[in-house]
This record gives structure tokens, C-alpha cells and sequence, in this order.
């Protein structure tokens, strides 16, 4: 009798890094995973090395990338690797509009209003470009007018000063609402529809108000998390309700809290 089983998946999980300074001292990666296998690091990009688990920083500012894998063993399968970036150096002072990040790439809107963005990307264009990992900022576009930048999974969607929506990265979901269902390498407008206020996104959705005071959501919807009564997916954004006195909205992952 031959006796077989199947492998065992597993997942990491890595705690963000924050913003350190040129002359920080070496420290420690916090990653763990699901099956307690120990995970492997690997630099990518950036002014940084490590040894294990511990980052040591050369004295250069830029923005560092950082590789978790787990290989799996006998039982367990191998896991999903992810990425974390983080920025080093103070030039961020500056930034006194905002600053956003995800696992795979980072941005920031400077006090002149540019917006810049560094860390993992690929073709899908998440920097806003159809570059490759950077590993300082870069600039996206020339315009001064942006005023919020908030991040998804793989995509991200800015706001500029005339309250337009603008989206770049994955399209999976709707969650760059256009209807077109194609990824962006460059920002892109989206939801024409209105004049928007504020916005925010989750995993794979996201909502915003416009200045009438009305709630739109759209995206991925299979928690109900676009508060529209159902589990459909909309690729446009699509009213919530009929009030007209919304004030503030935030996209969790896979729900939506608003004011």
C-alpha cells in the first residue's frame, strides 16, 4: 500500500516598516508564517542589507524593497512570497499632504502638490508608471494639484484639487471604476460621473462622496461590503441610498464604514 497526502498550505504575514532615518541602527524584520516555518528575506532594492532578519541600513536615503518567501518543507506547501517597502532618509518632512502605502509600493504628495511613488510594481503599472521597483522616488506626471492618494492591493486611485478621481494598476473587481475592466499604467480619470470630496479603497472596492453630499460605491462586492442591498459587483460608481448629508467614508478590506 503506497500512502500519499497533500501538501499543507501556509501564509506570511510581515508587519509594515516605517520611515527610518539615514543613521538608524540595524534592525529587525518581524515575519511570520502561518505553518511556523522560519521565512526567508531578500533585499531587492534600496540603500540596505540583511542578514536573516536584520536590516541594516548603508546611510543612503532612498526606499528600500524587501522580498519574504517560505520554500515549504515536506508537508507544507510553499507560500505566497510578499514585498514591503519602506523609505529612508528625512526628505519626507516635506510631505505634509499625505502619505500612502501598500505592501508593494508606496506614495507620497509633497507640500507643492506633485505626487511621488517607489517600492515593487510590474507591468500592471501600480507606480503609476510601466517601470520596474524603484528604489527612490520617482515623480508621477507633471501636475501640483493632487490632494489624497489612498492604495489598494495591486492599484492605487489619487484625487486632485478639482475633486477628479484618478486610477492606475489592476482592474480586477471594478475596483478602478471605468467600466473598462483593463489595468492602468499611467493615471487614468475614472468615475466622471461627479465631483468628488473625499474617497477611500479596500482590497478590491472602494467608495467616495460627491459634493451634492451623496454616497457612491463600487468594485468587488461579495460581502455586501458596497452597502447596496446585494453581493453584485459594480464596475461603475453606483449611489448608496438616497441621502444627501454623507460627511466622511473608509474602505477596510473587504467592508465600508462612512459618516
Amino acid at each position: 500500500v503506497i500512502l500519499t497526502h497533500e501538501s499543507v498550505p501556509q501564509e506570511l504575514t510581515i508587519l509594515p516598516i516605517g520611515t527610518r532615518g539615514t543613521g538608524d541602527a540595524p534592525f529587525l524584520v518581524h515575519a511570520t508564517s502561518s505553518s511556523n516555518l522560519p521565512p526567508v528575506f531578500e533585499i531587492l532594492s534600496g540603500p540596505a542589507s540583511i542578514n536573516g532578519n536584520l536590516v541594516t541600513l548603508t546611510g543612503d536615503p532612498g526606499g528600500v524593497t524587501i522580498r519574504v518567501t517560505q520554500p515549504g518543507d515536506g508537508v507544507y506547501r510553499a507560500a505566497e512570497e510578499k514585498i514591503v517597502t519602506f523609505l529612508v532618509g528625512d526628505w519626507l518632512q516635506v510631505a505634509k499632504m499625505g502619505v500612502s502605502q501598500s505592501s508593494w509600493a508606496n506614495f507620497a504628495i509633497l507640500d507643492d502638490g506633485s505626487l511621488w511613488s517607489w517600492g515593487y510594481a510590474n507591468a500592471l503599472g501600480q507606480l503609476g508608471d510601466t517601470g520596474s521597483q524603484r528604489n527612490t522616488p520617482i515623480r508621477i506626471g507633471t501636475d501640483n494639484d493632487w490632494v489624497k492618494v489612498d492604495v489598494g492591493p495591486n492599484y492605487a486611485i489619487g484625487m486632485r484639487s478639482d475633486g477628479s478621481l484618478w486610477g492606475w494598476g489592476a482592474n480586477q473587481f471594478g475596483s478602478l471604476p471605468d467600466a473598462s475592466g483593463g489595468a492602468k499604467t499611467v493615471p487614468t480619470r475614472i468615475a466622471l460621473s461627479k465631483t468628488w470630496t473625499t474617497f477611500s479603497v479596500g482590497n478590491n472596492h472602494g467608495a467616495a462622496i460627491a459634493d451634492d453630499g451623496t454616497l457612491w460605491t463600487w468594485g468587488l462586492n461579495s460581502n455586501g461590503q458596497l452597502g447596496l442591498g446585494d453581493t453584485t459587483q459594480r464596475n461603475t460608481p453606483t449611489k448608496v441610498g438616497t441621502n444627501t448629508t454623507w460627511s466622511k467614508v473608509y474602505c477596510g478590506a473587504t467592508f465600508t464604514i462612512a459618516l
